[in-house]
């Protein structure tokens, strides 16, 4: 049994995918910058889970075990792109209503959603990444530790008004 931070999280990814194929990279990405928006406009995320420093930047947690059990339920597709010296994974939503996921999602969180995929699902996971990794809580946090949305800097909240429209 998934707990609700699972479920939103499942429902903001579903949600993020549903109708376009997205990388790993990107899905992670548009997760942090969802709840990271969230926090900046309302001061709570969106899922509330916790965001852990990893090389590509920052990835939720608990993504493994949400990703596996959309995966698990038909919920979203795996495409897997074998290149010459790595791996990329696509996804996309298979079935056509969030309620698949049996979460909720509020229509201020949704206008949320919607402006992060309008303002960034086009962009490649390389500049996301360059983001992510130009500003707090990112930048100055150890290998595997948790993200303090606290620690967002005004360099990065004026990014996100900037850009996230």
């Amino acid at each position: 049994m998934m707990d609700n931070k699972s479920k939103i999280l499942a429902a903001m990814f579903w949600y993020l995918v549903n109708g376009r194929e997205l990388n790993r990279t990107v899905v992670n990405k548009l997760l942090f910058f969802s709840d990271a928006y969230s926090f900046i406009e309302t001061g709570r995320s969106l899922s509330s889970v916790d965001y852990i420093k990893k090389p590509f930047g920052p990835v939720p947690a608990i993504i493994d075990d949400v990703r596996s059990m959309l995966l698990g339920y038909d919920y979203i597709e795996e495409n897997v792109y074998s290149y010459s010296n790595y791996m990329e994974y696509g996804y996309i939503t298979k079935h056509g209503n969030v309620d698949k996921v049996k979460v909720d999602i509020n229509n201020g969180d949704t206008q949320i959603l919607d402006k992060v995929i309008a303002s960034l699902s086009q962009k490649t996971a390389a500049f996301l990444s360059e983001i992510t990794h130009k500003y707090e809580p990112w930048k100055s946090s150890c290998w595997d530790s948790v993200l303090d949305f606290n620690s967002i800097e005004e360099p990065f909240r004026n990014w996100m008004k900037s850009n996230i429209h």
